[in-house]
């Protein structure tokens, strides 16, 4: 007795794009005369509604950066000899923003959807309010500072035949210092 091989309904569903499916038909090369992008393809081929135009560009990305404070504060147990736990409400900033100058609506929304294929979603920056929870000792004092984890990225596109630069700013999640200091060593010196 022989089985049919059942598919997953759901391949069918998922677009090409996703799964790397793409066949390349062309170079597209831009002409001034016309403002536009053309591209050669070859006679009986057929795009049949599965094509996707992409702008090439180069990327340079920055080592994570944390200089943007969130939230930065501190909590004294000071006098009280139990060590107890102390909430930290904060709010992190995650997604991507682009920030371009100089380039007009069509170029624009070819530079975004650009940069929206490569990382992803679309453009926007949202915030998550988050608890992170600290230790702290007896009579001592906790000094924290929330900051957001991001990278910068420069996307370079040749448009109109010339160079374009747009930044983009992809926020990663936070990082938390904190340090428990001595309430001690607030009066002037420590205690012996």
């Amino acid at each position: 007795m022989s089985r049919k091989k059942i598919k997953n309904p759901l391949i069918k569903r998922i677009p090409k794009e996703i799964i790397g499916d793409w066949k390349k038909y062309a170079d597209a090369a831009f002409d001034k005369a016309t403002n536009s992008y053309i591209a050669a393809i070859k006679k009986g081929s057929s795009l049949n509604k599965d094509y996707s135009i992409r702008v090439k560009s180069e990327k340079n990305v920055s080592e994570t950066k944390n200089d943007e404070i969130l939230k930065e504060d501190s909590y004294s147990n000071a006098g009280n000899m139990s060590a107890t736990t102390y909430d930290i409400p904060y709010t992190a900033k995650l997604g991507w923003e682009i920030s371009a100058s100089g380039l007009d609506e069509g170029a624009l929304s070819l530079v975004k959807a650009a940069i929206a294929a490569q990382e992803g979603g679309s453009e926007g920056v949202y915030t998550v309010n988050k608890t992170f929870t600290a230790h702290v000792s007896g009579d001592y004092i906790l000094y924290f500072s929330c900051k957001a984890k991001y990278v910068e990225k420069e996307y370079t596109f040749s448009i109109a035949g010339k160079k374009v630069t747009v930044k983009v700013k992809h926020y990663l999640g936070v990082e938390f210092v904190y340090t428990n200091q001595s309430a001690s060593m607030h009066g002037g010196g420590s205690m012996e």
